[in-house]
């Protein structure tokens, strides 16, 4: 508990001066994962045969693992500022064009285990739910109170699947959580090897990892659901660059 404590303050001193640039590339992020996946997922509603619904959940876990090339140009500005180094919004784009071969291999490990505990589930509900006299009801009904019968028992079961299947993938992959941070730190190492690396740096130190991750953090992100997400741009940052120094503490021991 003292070297969480110890890890976001040193994070909290770091991002003075540093917060307008991360903020500016989260929220880039934010508004191209946005609309990437509002966009899949009114694809998956409107999908007219199953094979049209499998195609959605296939091109789903595509997308899903390009936009988490993009993430890792977030934790490049994470680990940077850590260090005190020069940040810019450019580098959201670090996992795209840093030998991203390396960091596909890790997101499609990590989006694979996502995929069978969010993505196939949710499309299994998804398609349940949204039956042919669902979707044209939702499409033509002029009654509200149907729509919203229809409709919030759908994002319920929806936020339900998801939030339990995201958990059930973070603790699984919590071992490999550093590998990320070993690519950027090392271009010359193999994803596997990164892998294994951070699965031996983990070793010993899961429970303070999931302290620092889950619950040092969950009164903040209870704020944020009542701030309407607004605090997230505050939190996000806040979040990563103390993570990023957890994994420094751990490269140098």
């Amino acid at each position: 508990m003292e070297q969480s404590k110890q890890l976001k303050m040193d994070a909290r001193e770091a991002l003075i001066g540093n917060y307008g640039t991360y903020i500016a590339t989260y929220l880039i992020f934010t508004l191209i994962n946005t609309f990437v996946y509002l966009f899949l997922y009114w694809f998956l509603m409107l999908a007219a045969s199953r094979f049209s619904a499998i195609a959605g959940v296939l091109v789903s876990f595509l997308f899903s693992i390009l936009l988490n090339l993009l993430k890792i140009g977030l934790e490049k500005s994470a680990l940077s500022i850590s260090r005190h180094q020069p940040v810019n919004i450019g580098d959201l784009f670090y996992g795209l064009t840093h030998h991203p071969d390396r960091f596909l291999v890790i997101e499609f490990i990590k989006g694979l285990v996502y995929a069978v505990f969010t993505i196939i589930p949710v499309f299994v509900f998804t398609n349940y739910t949204f039956t042919k006299q669902g979707t044209d009801m939702l499409l033509q009904s002029s009654d509200v109170t149907d729509i919203l019968s229809f409709a919030f028992p759908y994002l319920g079961g929806f936020l339900l699947i998801t939030g339990i299947g995201t958990l059930i993938a973070s603790l699984l992959l919590m071992p490999l959580r550093l590998s990320t941070f070993l690519l950027i730190d090392d271009s010359e190492l193999s994803a596997m090897n990164a892998l294994k690396k951070s699965a031996s740096m983990m070793r010993g130190h899961m429970g303070s990892y999931f302290y620092l991750n889950y619950l040092s953090f969950l009164g903040l992100h209870l704020l944020s659901y009542v701030g309407s997400g607004l605090p997230m741009l505050w939190i996000y940052p806040y979040k990563q660059v103390t993570l990023s120094n957890f994994y420094n503490t751990l490269r140098s021991a």
